[in-house]
């Protein structure tokens, strides 16, 4: 029976900057002082500094605004702090603090700076401020709602929701690009394909809530979102998307009437003046790594469940800061994506390849970087014959192989193992087939009743591992779809118990570690299982 090959370290057992010995011993079974192999390995555990990130980086408010502060930090509990420019006065006693978020209220006219800061382990302390400007006239106040992924991945799509309260008719707000400052980087919103903008609003002179343009700013102002919306690259034509590693600043340009001046007559109103504010932020970019060509040995052919195959790319390169990089080898089987193994900073993959209707299996990487930026590199086709058949005995060696796997919550290589069989089985016509199907089917129902104790009672298995287990299980029911609704209702229970909360209290919880990219969402499984 396949025996365990590896070893796994809980998050947070090694330190940064330190340096761990790892070494392993294969002893005889019949005398335990006798070791046949030893081996060792070394691993260096990065120290990364971390950063705090504060929304906006500068703005112009008004009086009597809640100001909203967002804050983006890797790690330590952040210390807030505000002062205004000039002196030694401060605003505490309007500083309202909560979860990742400050709330600051103005009643002065002047300059102000709010200051995010945390000590991380090192002893080292990381700040950063937000510059806000207060102008007496000033109605609009903005307030971030949510962003689609921080830092930006370079090439790829970027969104900011924002929320702008105060808005009176006559107010427009556009995004724009901070172009001349140092250290910045700048692109042309011309460069946008189809014309596009990166996005804006105009409040009309007749608006909804608006019964004439004479109204009371404070009480009849309106609140609308704005979305900024930068593209990803495209192929053609001049918009190549975000530039990688890189910081842009990015501005919500507001320009309203001023308020109306309750002291005067109607018929001793001068004409209203425009008055900009503006909320600027900074975007950092993240390159995805740099990956090479996918290698294929011994070659691009070979037989189903035999011939050991191993994938194989070079060493990426990215930047310093974005190490350890992780490695995914997966192949493409009858449409359905398998993942052979995903580890750091191993390069290669070995695994056997099972027969499908066409003959050919299609090989891939996804290389991704500790910030989650990530590289695809589409490798070779390799054409696979069916081979003898399967004896008896070599599919009770992979029962075997497949229950040591789900016995020690190894689901992966367990489905992974019973994919490839049932696969290779049912297209070359096996006689067997129908019969292993029902005997892989029973061992499968036990694992889910197995699946559902362990993450009930203990800490071992996080949400993740429950919903990659059911996204791995659906092709191989779907071999079998008509005769398999009990259990894709079963998956479908077992997936609702992590994605909504619904598991008995626990002590503890395994920490979720970062998802690896997978050809098809939970939704679309959770769409097909219903």
């Amino acid at each position: 029976m396949e025996r365990s090959k590896l070893l796994r370290i809980p998050a947070g057992a090694f330190l940064p900057g330190h340096r761990y010995d790892i070494e392993v011993s294969v002893h005889s079974t019949s005398t335990v002082d006798e070791i046949i192999a030893k081996t060792h390995m070394t691993v260096n555990v990065l120290r990364r500094e971390p950063e705090v990130i504060l929304f906006p980086a500068d703005a112009v408010v008004g009086f009597d605004q809640a100001v909203q502060i967002r804050s983006y930090a890797t790690g330590g509990e952040v210390v807030w702090s505000c002062q205004k420019k000039g002196d030694d006065s401060n605003c505490n006693d309007t500083f309202d603090i909560g979860d990742g978020s400050a709330v600051v209220t103005f009643y002065n006219e002047g300059q102000y700076h709010v200051k995010a800061s945390f000590v991380s382990d090192s002893q080292v302390e990381t700040e950063s401020y937000t510059s806000l400007t207060v102008h007496p006239k000033v109605t609009p106040s903005v307030r971030l709602l949510q962003w689609s992924k921080y830092p930006a991945v370079a090439r790829e799509p970027f969104e900011l929701l924002v929320s702008v309260a105060g808005l009176v008719p006559n107010c427009y707000s556009n995004w724009t690009v901070v172009k001349g400052e140092d250290g910045f980087a700048y692109f042309d919103p011309a460069q946008l394909p189809n014309g596009t903008s990166l996005g804006g609003l105009f409040i009309r002179d007749i608006e909804e809530n608006f019964l004439s343009e004479l109204v009371d700013y404070g009480n009849d102002t309106v609140v609308k979102d704005i979305v900024l919306s930068i593209p990803g690259g495209t192929v053609t034509g001049p918009w190549k998307g975000l530039e990688p590693d890189v910081r842009y600043k990015l501005r919500l340009e507001t320009v309203c009437p001023e308020p109306i001046d309750d002291s005067k007559m109607v018929g001793q109103q001068t004409p209203r003046a425009q008055v900009k504010s503006y909320w600027t932020f900074v975007l950092e970019t993240n390159g995805a790594p740099q990956a090479l060509p996918i290698v294929i040995s011994p070659g691009s052919n070979g037989t189903a469940l035999e011939t050991m195959f191993k994938i194989s790319t070079g060493i990426a390169k990215d930047t310093e800061r974005d190490y350890p990089l992780r490695y995914s080898f997966w192949y493409i089987a009858d449409g359905v994506d398998i993942l052979v193994a995903s580890n750091y900073e191993i390069t290669s993959a070995e695994t056997v390849l099972p027969f499908t209707k066409t003959g050919h299996v299609g090989t891939y990487a996804i290389v991704c970087d500790s910030r989650n930026a990530c590289t695809k590199i589409v490798g070779p086709n390799v054409a696979i014959v069916p081979g003898m058949e399967p004896s008896a005995e070599a599919v009770s060696y992979a029962f075997e192989t497949m229950e040591g796997y789900f016995d020690r919550l190894n689901y992966r290589d367990a489905l992974k193992c019973g994919f490839e069989l049932l696969i290779t089985l049912r297209n070359r016509h096996s006689s067997q087939y129908d019969a292993t199907y029902r005997r892989f089917i029973d061992l499968l129902k036990q694992s889910i009743s197995h699946i559902r104790k362990v993450y009930g009672e203990t800490a071992y298995l996080s949400d993740a591992t429950i919903q990659e287990f059911v996204q791995q299980t659906k092709p191989i029911l779907d071999l079998e779809e008509s005769s398999n609704h009990e259990l894709f209702q079963q998956l479908l229970e077992l997936m609702d118990l992590s994605s909504l909360g619904q598991s008995p209290p626990r002590s503890k919880r395994s920490p979720q570690v970062a998802p690896i990219h997978t050809p098809e969402s939970t939704t679309k499984i959770n769409t097909k299982l219903s």
